[in-house]
């Protein structure tokens, strides 16, 4: 299985409608590219919200990642789906009351939503997640058990590992014990465009 559709509304610089993210994905890795304050920290964060991380950093949803819309009124929720495609006879069997059936295919959508919530607690500010299925929310609620087949494991780009004191050799060592060579690239290769992309 893998992320084959990505889109981000009212979470930081994504709008909706014409301003929201909607992100095409293929199978392998996939490289974000492109100049500070484009929104790359954004799409992965949104992921990272989304089908949570097992990593050793803890986010969590905070005002700032609401949209602000030029004009109109502001907005209260975010909304982020992730659409899976290719799953095989055992991840359908895993995810099978979550399962949307669209022509030829079957996949699996996640719908992340965070609504403001207007009470809150001293300097809290508070939000609701929900975690629905279906390619409109239409679907069941996504379980804990369901959820953590999901996870994902974060990685902080190579310049904030090397400010933590990862050289680029415990990266590169991360990023094998992750087997990311699967995904199309040899330690080997991956190596030369670790060093490439220098």
């Amino acid at each position: 299985m893998f992320l084959s559709e990505l889109t981000i509304k009212n979470f930081r610089m994504f709008g909706q409608g014409e301003n929201e993210l909607r992100l095409q994905l293929k199978p392998g890795l996939t490289a974000l590219v492109g100049e500070n304050d484009s929104g790359k920290s954004a799409i992965i964060d949104a992921i990272r919200y989304a089908l949570q991380t097992r990593d050793q950093g803890f986010i969590r949803i905070q005002p700032e990642d609401l949209h602000i819309p030029e004009s109109g009124p502001p907005v209260t929720e975010i909304i982020i789906r992730c659409k899976f495609e290719s799953l095989s006879l055992q991840e359908q069997g895993a995810f099978a009351e979550y399962l949307t059936y669209e022509q030829d295919t079957i996949a699996l959508y996640l719908n992340w939503t965070a609504q403001e919530n207007k009470v809150r607690s001293g300097s809290h500010h508070w939000f609701d997640i929900k975690v629905r299925s279906g390619k409109d929310a239409s679907g069941p609620t996504f379980e804990s058990g369901a959820r953590a087949l999901l996870w994902t494991t974060y990685l902080r780009p190579l310049r904030d590992a090397e400010i933590a004191g990862l050289s680029r050799a415990d990266f590169i060592t991360a990023l094998n014990r992750l087997h990311v060579s699967p995904l199309q690239y040899s330690p080997d290769e991956l190596r030369e465009e670790l060093h490439d992309a220098d």
